[in-house]
């Protein structure tokens, strides 16, 4: 994102076409190898994740489901931020309502009506994070963005891997560090019993809402007012 929305404050669109379109492709072949990793270690990562024997088996199910759409949740995300840095900030808004909307509406016709419990869910966030990333797709292929997504774009020179590494890496060792906090959690709480893992579920979600309300707000405001500054130092120099 940052890389982006400095690329497009210094004038260099070309350069920001590509990193946009290298985004792009490193969000599916990221997705398809996660998917494919969580998948095969299914059964270690739900003993580390201290599921019990009354859970594992829907724990299972929602994991297989949602993993599957992988590559659609990372796109969902990444270009959600990418199209702030382009200060589309309405359009990137438009697709976490569509896609988070959906969600919510279909969570209770799967899970009450359809009655398919954990599956339903995970199958309503599966459809949820796929309409939110077909939404963004859309959004370049309509040709209004000077951004792209297409293949003929894609480059590994001028240092687009690392300059986007330079900044992804440190936020997803963050996530990780997060995450591996969260299982070990789980497996203190699993020696309780399921309610205690469903009490602190809750309450991590409510902390996680809160979170992602202020970092969003923060990254638009950064993202824009850095495009900006440096907009205006190309103009006087």
């Amino acid at each position: 994102m940052s890389v982006i929305a400095r690329a497009m404050g210094e004038g260099r669109k070309d350069y920001a076409r590509q990193v946009c379109a290298f985004c792009m492709w490193a969000c599916i072949a990221t997705g398809v190898v996660a998917s494919g990793a969580v998948l095969f270690f299914m059964d270690e990562l739900l003993q580390w994740l201290g599921a019990s024997a009354d859970t594992v088996d829907m724990a299972r199910s929602y994991l297989a489901i949602v993993f599957a759409g992988c590559p659609f949740g990372l796109i969902s995300v990444c270009y959600g931020n990418i199209i702030r840095a382009e200060g589309q900030a309405n359009m990137a808004m438009m697709g976490q309502i569509i896609g988070n909307g959906l969600n919510i509406v279909l969570d209770p016709v799967f899970i009450l009506y359809l009655d398919m419990d954990v599956a339903g869910a995970a199958i309503a966030t599966l459809i949820g994070n796929s309409v939110a990333a077909a939404f963004y797709i859309w959004y370049f292929l309509r040709g209004k963005s000077l951004l792209s997504i297409h293949p003929r774009d894609v480059s590994l020179r001028n240092g687009i891997p690392g300059a986007v590494l330079s900044i992804g890496v440190p936020a997803a060792l963050e996530s990780i560090c997060m995450s591996i906090s969260q299982m070990v959690a789980n497996a203190r709480l699993a020696a309780y019993n399921d309610m205690a893992l469903v009490g602190y579920g809750v309450a991590a979600k409510g902390n996680m809402v809160t979170g992602i309300v202020w970092a969003q707000l923060a990254a638009d405001l950064i993202s824009l007012l850095l495009a900006a500054v440096l907009a205006v130092h190309r103009l006087r120099n």
